[in-house]
Parts: C-alpha cells; sequence; structure tokens
C-alpha cells in the first residue's frame, strides 16, 4: 500500500468516527413511543403551559418537556450520546440524567412507566423545579455553551474540508496529483483532529458547568418528585376506592385521564380520606359479622356429609347396630340425607336514604380533628359502600335554607367517581330547614312502594345534622309519621358537634353522636352500621 492509499484510508475512519452532533432530544423514543406520548401531551394542557412557561426563560423548552415526559414513560430510558447531540440542547440531558439519579424519581416512575398520562402528570408536577434548574443551567453554561457551539461548526467545517479533498486524493492521476492531495489532505487530517479536540474540551466545559449549576435545585426536584408519586398514588387510591378501578383507568382516553386527574387534584375528598377509612373499616367488619351470624332457615333436603344437619331418620340409622355400617359409608360417599340450611340474612333491603345538613355551620370544626361537614361526608361515603355491598339504592340529599336540597341517586349502590366527587364537593353553606328534605326522601320513597304496592323491603332513613332548627309543624309531622309506618321507615340520627335532641329526636328513632361512637363508646359505630 503506497502513502497515498494510506492516508485516504486514515482519512476516513477519522470521518466516520467522528460524532455528528445532530440530536436535539435526550430520550430515545420510537414510533410507538410518539404515538402514545404525543397524544398524551396534546390533551394535557398542563403539558403545554409548562413548555410555554418553560419557553420564556429557556431556549428548547419544549424538547425538554418531551424528554422529561418519555423519562417516565419509558420502561429503560436510554440516553443519547452526549457528544452526538448539538451543544444547544446537552443541558436538558444533564437533566434528565440528574433526575434519573434520584431514588425519589425512581419510586415515581414505579407508578408513572407504560403509562403516558401518569407520566405527563409526573412531569407536569416536577416542571417547577425543572424549570428553575433549566434556568441555572442555561445561565451557567451559556459562554461554555457558545464556545461548544463555536467549536461543532469549526468541527464540521474541517470535515467538510477533509471529505472534499478526500475526493480530490482519490481522483488524484500523475504521481504529481498525489503527491500534492497527499499533503492537502494530511493538512487537513491534522486540522480536523485539532478541531475534533477542541470540540470535546469545549463540551466538556458545559457539562462540568451544567453540572455545578444543578447542584443547586436537585433537592428542590426530589421533592416535587416525591409529591407527585403522593399525588398519583392518592388520585388512584380515590379511584379505586370510589366507583373507577384500574381496568376501567386504562380504558379511559388521554383526555379523559387528565381530566379526572384535575378533578381529584382540587377535589375535597381527599381530605374526608382519613375519616372515611375509619368509617369503612368498621363497616366492613360488621358486614362480615352480620354474615356469619345469620340466623339459618331449612329450605329442603340434600345429600351430604353434613353431621350436624342430620334428619331424624339418618339419627335412628346412625344408632342401629344393624344400619350403622351402611351409615359410614354413606358418610364417606357423602350420601347422608340432611337439611339443605341457608342464612337468612337481611341483605338486599330498601333503599338506604342519606339527608345531610349542608348548613354554614357545618363548616366548624371542632369533631374529632375534623369539620362536622367531613364527618357527615365520610359516613354518606361509608353507607354508600355498605349499600353497594347488599345492591341496596342510595340516595344522597344534601339540605340547607328552605328551597336548597341536592339529590343524588345510586340505583343498587353501584357509585361512578363523577357522582362520587359531586356528592362530596356539594355545598350550600346557608341556613338550615328540616321539612323539604325529609318530605323529599319520603316522596322517594312513596314512588318507589307506589310503582310496586307488593314491595316487602324495609328502607332506612340516615338523618345527619348539627341539630340547630327551631321545631316541625304538627301538619308534617302527621304526614311523616303515617308514612314512616306504611312503609316501615326507620330512621337514624347522627348529631354532630351537639347533643342528640331537639327536632332530630321527634323525627328518628335512633339517635347517636358522632363524638361518642367515635372515642367515648366506638362499638356504637359497629351497632350502627349493624343496624342499617
Amino acid at each position: 500500500m503506497n502513502i497515498i492509499e494510506s492516508l485516504i484510508r486514515k482519512a476516513k475512519g477519522m470521518l466516520e468516527d467522528a460524532p455528528t452532533p445532530t440530536l436535539t432530544q435526550s430520550v430515545r423514543t420510537n414510533s410507538f413511543d410518539r404515538w402514545d406520548l404525543d397524544d398524551v401531551a396534546a390533551a394535557s394542557s398542563a403539558m403545554q403551559d409548562a413548555s410555554h412557561n418553560l419557553a420564556q426563560d429557556v431556549d428548547y423548552a419544549d424538547e425538554l418537556v418531551k424528554d422529561v415526559h418519555a423519562m417516565f414513560f419509558k420502561t429503560e430510558p436510554h440516553l443519547e450520546v452526549g457528544e452526538e447531540m448539538k451543544a444547544t440542547h446537552r443541558p436538558n440531558r444533564e437533566i434528565v440524567e440528574q433526575l434519573l439519579s434520584m431514588p425519589e424519581v425512581q419510586s415515581l416512575r414505579d407508578l408513572s412507566v407504560g403509562d403516558a398520562v401518569n407520566a405527563a402528570i409526573a412531569s407536569t408536577t416536577v416542571a417547577g423545579p425543572v424549570m428553575e434548574t433549566a434556568k441555572r443551567v442555561r445561565e451557567a453554561t451559556k459562554a461554555a455553551e457558545d464556545a461548544a457551539a463555536q467549536a461543532e461548526r469549526e468541527a464540521q467545517e474541517a470535515a467538510d474540508a477533509l471529505d472534499a479533498l478526500l475526493q480530490t486524493a482519490e481522483n488524484a492521476q500523475s504521481p504529481v496529483e498525489k503527491e500534492m492531495a497527499g499533503a492537502a489532505l494530511q493538512t487537513a487530517m491534522d486540522q480536523f483532529a485539532r478541531k475534533q479536540v477542541e470540540m470535546q474540551a469545549r463540551q466538556g466545559e458545559q457539562q462540568q458547568a451544567g453540572q455545578q449549576a444543578m447542584k443547586a435545585g436537585a433537592q428542590q426536584m426530589r421533592k416535587a418528585a416525591a409529591g407527585a408519586a403522593d399525588e398519583i398514588g392518592e388520585g388512584e387510591a380515590m379511584a379505586a376506592s370510589f366507583g373507577t378501578d384500574p381496568g376501567t383507568l386504562q380504558k379511559m382516553s388521554a383526555q379523559e385521564r387528565i381530566d379526572l386527574a384535575k378533578k381529584l387534584k382540587g377535589n375535597r375528598l381527599k381530605d374526608f380520606m382519613k375519616i372515611i377509612g375509619q368509617f369503612k373499616a368498621v363497616q366492613k367488619a360488621e358486614s362480615r359479622k352480620r354474615v356469619t351470624s345469620a340466623s339459618t332457615e331449612i329450605h329442603g333436603i340434600t345429600l351430604s356429609d353434613n353431621l350436624e344437619r342430620l334428619t331424624v331418620g339418618e339419627y335412628l340409622n346412625f344408632a342401629s347396630d344393624e344400619l350403622e355400617t351402611l351409615f359410614w359409608l354413606r358418610f364417606t360417599e357423602k350420601a347422608l340425607v340432611t337439611y339443605d340450611v341457608r342464612g337468612k340474612e337481611n341483605m338486599g333491603q330498601g333503599p338506604v336514604i342519606c339527608v345531610v345538613d349542608e348548613s354554614g355551620s357545618m363548616g366548624a370544626a371542632d369533631v374529632a380533628g375534623g369539620t362536622r361537614e367531613a364527618w357527615s361526608k365520610a359516613l354518606s361515603l361509608a353507607m354508600l359502600e355498605q349499600a353497594r355491598g347488599r345492591k341496596r339504592d342510595f340516595v344522597y340529599i344534601g339540605f340547607s335554607s328552605h328551597g336548597q336540597t341536592h339529590r343524588i341517586e345510586f340505583p343498587y349502590g353501584e357509585s361512578t367517581l363523577d357522582k362520587v366527587l359531586e356528592m362530596t364537593e356539594h355545598f350550600y353553606g346557608g341556613g338550615t330547614h328540616y321539612e323539604q328534605p325529609l318530605n323529599e326522601a319520603l316522596e322517594y320513597i312513596k314512588e318507589k312502594y307506589e310503582s310496586d304496592p307488593q314491595r316487602q323491603e324495609r328502607p332506612d332513613i340516615v338523618f345527619i345534622s348539627d341539630d340547630e332548627y327551631g321545631g316541625l309543624s304538627d301538619e308534617f309531622m302527621k304526614r311523616y309519621t303515617a308514612l314512616k309506618e306504611k312503609a316501615s321507615i326507620k330512621t337514624y340520627g347522627i348529631a354532630l358537634g351537639c347533643s342528640a335532641g331537639g327536632a332530630m329526636a321527634q323525627v328518628c328513632d335512633d339517635t347517636r353522636e358522632i363524638t361518642s361512637m367515635v372515642s367515648s363508646d366506638p362499638r356504637a359505630l359497629g351497632d350502627m352500621f349493624r343496624s342499617i
């Protein structure tokens, strides 16, 4: 191999090995990823706002938001090689790499990987501190970035010159042409090598400046990531508890999921979760007891090996010396004649109607560390859960001043998250008027029984109030009592922040004070759920 051929081969190798900084996205994605990610990004106003706000202070903000979104979405985020990225976009990579090193971000990714919507929620939740960090990085790396960008341009110019001289050398024919082309090619190769070294040095300076700037924002980004994990986990827990299971979430469109996340984030349901948990735990325990201790009823005869349910004839066979062996043979074959006994449970009764005070005084925070309203809504939600388990209709009637009633119906106790959010969010904050909501409850029951005269199920009314009402008219009480007796209605009164007397005692068969149920005598709470 002569000298010119050796130079040509070496020049080709240098051009092939040299990185070409053209990439603008730090996290590698494919067309399938972008299908999901772009769909969610288009539907998420929060992501659009994050890009817009970041763009006012930082260049290439849209690419950074997309990188963070993809980082939370991808199972194994693959970061592009820094040298292959444009100098202008390399700080984005440094931020994503820093995020991936944080344990809080890895915990958050457990909730977001493969779920573009949760990834969007995660990315927008950390957008604030990421924005501040990006601004610091841009300011700290501006000089180094400009130098790196200039070095990249000069390196590219040297590459273009080397490529042109390479073609000239390959086309050289005479010895003189080859000698001149070889000398020029060697000079271009030396220039190209110097520019590559300079470019790498400037890139290293830019990276170092960015890493120093990021240390100041690392703590804020970690805190935001932990908060985002709590937000997503809390939202999914609320959705699962009150009408939306994970499978349903996955079937929702991106816009529906995002709208749901907004509702949950701004809803007061999460403020009631601790109280709701107390009620639900008691309610479920009492439901199990109720089934276990149910009275029994004989429905017929069956064949089995149950010695506790033997018929009289089988007892005689067992007592007979001649038939005892045959008795035990049929026992092994589960062929003894026994009674078919089933639980006689009162589940599947009439509707449960929660009539709940939404007057201004219910906002008082004087009940076991919570507001009266919070306890009333938590109790209503627990009653809804119980009604759903027993396939009983559930009705919520919120009331305040005269003319203010708000009714939400849950047939067979089946709840959707929209209805649950409506129930928890609704609050009049006015005065107190008992007669209209109770009349509405009675009319609801009357309609049920008039449409089905043979109906035998007993309705329950749960009346929840702080009992600040003067009194009920004789006319109302006469009508109320008559329908109660006709439909065998049982009415339970729950007093919040007051004694269970006054007008509440007039309309209720059984009155309780919430304070005594949750603190003084917790057994009373279980007794209430057991009774309804």
